[in-house]
């Protein structure tokens, strides 16, 4: 990677998926990360710092965390200027928001989780195209690997297979990542030609985390675990140019589907 180091933006910063992004990416990249409070961002950020694999890096990353609302334009540009404030080229950016998975018979459904599931999909991830995009188009052609090769631009969201297999009670979620998947297809059709790389991972398991430890207990890998799920959207980042792929779903090898 070219000096200064440039930068990776993760939205939706938590124990699971994207705590998992950000000690892959902090490989290459200083960070910065998003989320709604410092109650979510301080205590993970001091855990990545701390983290050994980190912090004896042979290039320690700086990790910045900014509290955001990733749905509100006002807050994400006011975020979005700070990091401008930077300096430095943004090369990868990742949407991975909380779409309140919530199992409901329809005709029970609060509309307001149907209101809250378009938010947080396509909705939120339109508002973060439309802020992060501009950074990633200026970075086009601008930044190299350690080897020389172009760095891809890339924006990549956190879908579901609910985006396009909706099971009954799942309305709610299944509208969101709708959205979002139709949002980041035609992203990726329009941006692709400019230079930028856009992708869309469906998550189709339970995340190994500490609250679902007793799920699948006594199946060896049967949940996802977030750093093996990084490397996905790692190699995403990584794709050559003239093959790039646009959507990838992951599971666990006894996930039914």
């Amino acid at each position: 990677m070219t000096t200064p180091r440039a930068l990776a933006i993760v939205a939706g910063l938590g124990p699971g998926i994207s705590y998992g992004l950000a000690q892959k990416f902090a490989t290459a990249y200083d960070l910065i990360l998003l989320a709604r409070s410092t109650n979510t961002l301080d205590p993970l950020i001091s855990k990545l710092k701390s983290d050994p694999a980190i912090k004896y890096l042979k290039s320690v990353p700086t990790i910045v965390g900014i509290p955001t609302d990733v749905t509100s334009i006002e807050s994400l540009s006011a975020t979005v200027a700070r990091v401008r404030e930077m300096g430095r080229p943004v090369t990868l950016a990742v949407y991975n928001v909380s779409s309140g998975f919530k199992r409901s018979p329809f005709l029970e459904i609060d509309l307001k989780d149907i209101e809250n599931g378009f938010k947080s999909g396509g909705f939120g991830g339109a508002v973060f195209a439309k802020a992060v995009l501009p950074l990633l188009l200026d970075s086009v052609g601008k930044v190299t690997w350690e080897s020389g090769e172009r760095v891809n631009p890339t924006l990549l969201y956190t879908g579901a297979t609910a985006s396009f297999k909706a099971n009954p009670g799942m309305s709610a979620f299944a509208m969101g990542k709708w959205s979002l998947r139709a949002l980041s297809q035609s992203l990726a059709r329009e941006f692709g030609p400019q230079g930028v790389h856009v992708a869309t991972v469906n998550i189709d398991a339970i995340v190994d985390l500490e609250r679902s430890k007793s799920i699948l207990a006594d199946v060896e890998d049967g949940k996802l675990k977030p750093a093996e799920v990084a490397e996905t959207y790692w190699d995403l980042h990584r794709q050559g140019r003239s093959s790039w792929t646009w959507e990838v779903d992951v599971r666990p090898w006894v996930e039914k589907w």
